[in-house]
């Protein structure tokens, strides 16, 4: 008997089913093998776990890899620890659940976003496409780390990305401007306070 590779086409019904077998044997596997509760999902899963049965899980997920024949780097799955980062965003859970979780930006992602904004702003050019991925990029900024802090400055790039053109105005002209001189107060603020519990919201 053997195997032969051959082509998935992702757009066919059974594909999530077909994508889903391997990983949910892996659960299985771990499961039986280390007493471990998994879970797979198609893309980054995360969970907040005690340090002591996190640390078991990463362990016992690597010499499940290591028996598999598996390379797993820590780029692709780092250690637990409680400062993570996620979406481009880091989460420090170092106080939790004693005091409040810290919220805030990276600062490569940052320095990436002031970037993009200043190339665009040089060129005097900016396409649907690219509209709206700095849309969704500082909408998050916006709602995660400002709460609603330059919303309105948004509207030009959300209008742009539903238009058939590249061309520069007035409006994309002040959208640029404004974030290009206060993007670095993303970076440069303390890191967003959440709290977890309701007496803790600061109202």
């Amino acid at each position: 008997a053997y195997g032969t590779a051959v082509n998935h086409l992702f757009g066919s019904g059974s594909a999530p089913l077909n994508f889903s077998r391997f990983p949910a044997w892996c659960v299985y596997a771990l499961g039986m093998a280390f007493g471990v509760l998994a879970d797979h999902c198609v893309d980054d899963i995360l969970f907040v776990e005690q340090m002591r049965t996190g640390m078991y899980a990463f362990t016992s997920c690597r010499r499940f890899a290591i028996c598999c024949g598996w390379d797993i780097p820590d780029k692709k799955s780092p250690p637990p620890s409680q400062r993570f980062r996620t979406l481009g965003a880091i989460t420090d859970l170092s106080g939790f659940p004693s005091s409040l979780i810290l919220f805030e930006p990276a600062a490569d992602r940052v320095a990436k976003i002031l970037e993009e904004f200043q190339d665009i702003f040089r060129n005097q050019r900016l396409t649907p496409a690219l509209a709206g991925e700095l849309f969704g990029k500082m909408m998050f900024a916006s709602s995660q780390y400002f709460m609603k802090y330059g919303r309105c400055m948004l509207r030009a790039f959300s209008r742009r990305r539903h238009e058939r053109r590249s061309g520069w105005n007035p409006q994309l002209n002040a959208a640029c401007r404004f974030w290009i001189h206060n993007v670095h107060n993303v970076q440069s603020g303390k890191p967003r306070e959440i709290p977890v519990n309701i007496g803790r919201l600061p109202v």
